[in-house]
């Protein structure tokens, strides 16, 4: 998507005050390790994809799910694309207009990286 219409997106996001928390569907430490587990995934997704700058990230709460998700913002020039990561490293949305290149990559890294009791390990090749 264009810049512009990004710019928009994500300050909406930015605006927006959740009233529900996430303490409200999970355990204070379920949330931290979640969290944890989020951060690391957007850290080996900033340093494993270099022909896009990952500009941008927030957490969002699927109600429905008790899940905490977070939305990763990447750029190139002036485009704009989005995608929505699980701590369980499954895409859970993403833009309509993701380019195929970007979303194989970040396929390829998620299948490589193997989720045990909450620990991420990389998966020998």
């Amino acid at each position: 998507m264009r810049k512009e219409e990004a710019d928009v997106l994500k300050q909406g996001f930015r605006d927006t005050e959740s009233t529900a928390s996430a303490l409200d569907f999970m355990s204070p430490e379920l949330l931290e390790e979640t969290e944890q587990v989020l951060d690391f995934l957007e850290r080996y997704l900033g340093v494993l994809i270099t022909d896009y700058s990952l500009d941008e990230s927030h957490d969002l709460l699927d109600t429905e799910q008790g899940d905490l998700i977070r939305t990763l913002w990447f750029s190139r020039g002036m485009e704009d694309t989005f995608l929505c990561l699980t701590a369980d490293g499954w895409i859970k949305a993403m833009d309509p207009e993701m380019p195929m290149g970007l979303l194989a990559k970040v396929a390829t890294a998620l299948e490589r990286l193997e989720v045990s009791d909450g620990r991420q390990r990389f998966q020998e090749d």
